[in-house]
């Protein structure tokens, strides 16, 4: 059986990360995690922007990959997500010692946001892009969106390369399968994926800088009260989503392009 194209690419994707990963691991002893991994995965990244780049320019448009014109209206799906991950955020940052912090922590900072705003480009064009459409245009939106979610999930499984433990992979599964099942039909009914890499963006960022700052011991932990809550939202929200797609799937065309 052929294997489409835009599975081929989401598969090469899938191999450039883990090989990256486990070069990180095992090549320069920089642990999944860690405030070094940003830096190390650094060029990875870049050849997976390249390889998305030349997908889009090679076999379709950005158009046919997801940014098409954007439904302002279903936009106001991503407030309550925004909302929670910027307040993730101003919590983390509110428990910053300033007297702590240096030249060199401000530079990774800046280092890891736009890093980071890559990674969300990169990962949204391919699994909300180059593959949600193109599963779209073979099967139907609910088989696509899993298809999406299944691959976003199977690539994060891969940070087991970079050293996560093996015993927090179940719980990283889950996590990551619900954000693709969450994000994979705001795609389609926003139909433009920039947004959705605006809200990537700062989703990931509150993560990544808590690796960086260093936060006073001694304060109070709203930053976990706030994540307790974020995981029943994404699951609400995503129950929602999906039978708002069932509601709309005949009246929308889902295909950007």
């Amino acid at each position: 059986m052929k294997i489409s194209k835009y599975l081929q690419f989401a598969i090469l994707y899938l191999v450039i990360q883990g090989i990256g990963l486990a070069d990180m691991y095992y090549g320069f002893n920089v642990v999944y995690g860690t405030p070094e991994m940003t830096n190390a995965l650094l060029l990875v990244e870049i050849i997976l922007g390249i390889l998305v780049v030349y997908y889009v320019r090679r076999h379709a448009s950005w158009r046919e990959v997801g940014y098409g014109d954007i439904r302002w209206l279903h936009v106001l799906w991503l407030v309550p997500l925004v909302l929670f991950a910027a307040l993730a955020d101003i919590a983390f940052l509110a428990r910053i010692e300033v007297s702590n912090l240096q030249g060199s922590m401000v530079f990774d900072i800046i280092v890891t946001a736009a890093v980071t705003l890559f990674v969300a480009f990169t990962e949204e064009t391919m699994f909300r892009g180059i593959v949600l459409q193109g599963a779209l245009r073979r099967h139907g939106p609910f088989v696509a969106m899993i298809i999406s979610a299944i691959l976003f999930a199977l690539l994060h499984a891969l940070n087991v390369l970079g050293g996560m433990p093996l015993a927090d992979l179940p719980n990283h599964l889950l996590v990551n399968l619900l954000f693709g099942l969450l994000m994979a039909p705001l795609a389609l009914l926003i139909g433009n994926l920039t947004p959705l890499i605006l809200f990537h963006f700062l989703y990931d960022f509150g993560v990544l800088e808590s690796l960086i700052i260093p936060v006073g011991a001694d304060q109070p932990e709203l930053l976990a009260l706030i994540l307790d809550f974020d995981f029943p939202v994404q699951i609400l929200m995503t129950i929602i989503l999906w039978v708002v797609i069932f509601i709309v799937r005949k009246r929308y065309d889902f295909q950007t392009g």
